[in-house]
């Protein structure tokens, strides 16, 4: 599975990702919270009955167990030419030719998406790490 980091929080932590999943033979992506999120999702599930059955208490659950704020493709994925569409609006122009490049590279030679061996490491193309 590729990974390739496309937007990071003013923290540096982890905002916005996308990949190629050789398995699920498609794309993903994931949308990921800042920690106030998942502290507000842990403080309300502390505080709220939940019946794990509610949109509500389902996306908190998540939230405070996996950080993920909205995901799409994990299985099965998403193929190459519907991601862009597949991706929330607000997020889109992170998905740009030169993503949709190394995706298709990554379908085709699994081992590209990796910096180093094999599933280790990820593609950072963030702004924050650009501008280092």
């Amino acid at each position: 599975m590729s990974r390739i980091l496309l937007s990071r929080y003013d923290d540096g932590s982890t905002h916005f990702v996308v990949g190629y999943d050789q398995p699920a033979k498609g794309c993903y992506w994931q949308e990921w919270a800042t920690k106030a999120e998942i502290r507000h999702a842990e403080l309300w599930l502390e505080t709220h009955t939940t019946d794990n059955t509610s949109d509500k208490s389902l996306h908190y659950e998540t939230l405070a167990e996996t950080g993920v704020k909205r995901e799409g493709g994990m299985w099965p994925g998403i193929p190459i030419d519907k991601l862009r569409e597949s991706v929330p609006e607000e997020l889109r122009s992170l998905v740009t030719d030169q993503v949709m490049q190394l995706l298709s590279q990554h379908q085709q030679d699994p081992d590209s998406g990796y910096v180093g061996s094999p599933n280790r490491g990820f593609t950072d193309l963030s702004t924050s790490h650009q501008e280092q």
